[in-house]
């Protein structure tokens, strides 16, 4: 069987992982996730060459030779992010609403959107700020909730960037770059790395 070298992305830690594979499947793929220590239960895998959603059956063929830099790879690049269930209005009791407006941390958006606490808001507003909060881009969310990991990660990348910048103008030395990553939890220069953060970034732009 062909080796070949994965890239994931797992969204609930913002790492990033390579490893060696010989998986063909998507059910062989998630028991190599499992090996390195990544659960898929209840994620939706992603592939971001081929930009497709991965989907449930464990039977499927994950994509190969797929068109990269002018030739073809099998080295495919993951990202695991929760799968979304969309809130139909009316579908959520009203205590439901109100535990997921507090989960979400919505209540002093609310309370200013409305002029009242959001004990005396209607079900269907309550349910509507919801959907906002959870299905939009997180990036570009600006409701107030404190649910914001893409936000976190974009923030992290572009530090990244920036460090690998000052070292490019030796502004700053490679062991103060080092030291900074280090604190923040970034990786300058991971060995096992076929593609780079802004690579990946691209990728799932539009996922």
């Amino acid at each position: 069987m062909n080796t070949k070298k994965f890239t994931v992305v797992d969204t609930r830690t913002n790492r990033t992982k390579t490893f060696e594979s010989t998986a063909n499947t998507v059910g062989e793929l998630k028991a190599d996730l499992r090996r390195e220590g990544i659960d898929p239960t209840g994620m939706a895998i992603q592939e971001g060459l081929t930009k497709t959603e991965l989907g449930d059956n464990d039977g499927t063929y994950l994509p190969h030779d797929v068109p990269y830099r002018g030739g073809v790879t099998n080295n495919l690049v993951f990202r695991l992010t929760q799968k979304e269930k969309k809130i139909r209005s009316g579908a959520m009791s009203r205590s439901e609403a109100y535990d997921k407006v507090k989960e979400l941390g919505l209540t002093d958006m609310i309370a200013e959107k409305y002029g009242k606490n959001f004990t005396m808001c209607k079900t269907s507003d309550l349910i509507a700020e919801i959907e906002a909060c959870e299905y939009t881009d997180k990036e570009n969310c600006d409701c107030g909730c404190n649910n914001r990991p893409i936000v976190l990660s974009a923030f992290l990348s572009a530090f990244e960037a920036l460090l690998h910048a000052l070292m490019d103008n030796d502004a700053i030395t490679e062991e103060e770059a080092m030291e900074i990553a280090d604190i923040l939890g970034i990786e300058l220069f991971p060995d096992d790395a076929i593609y780079s953060n802004s690579e990946i970034d691209q990728m799932f732009a539009d996922m």
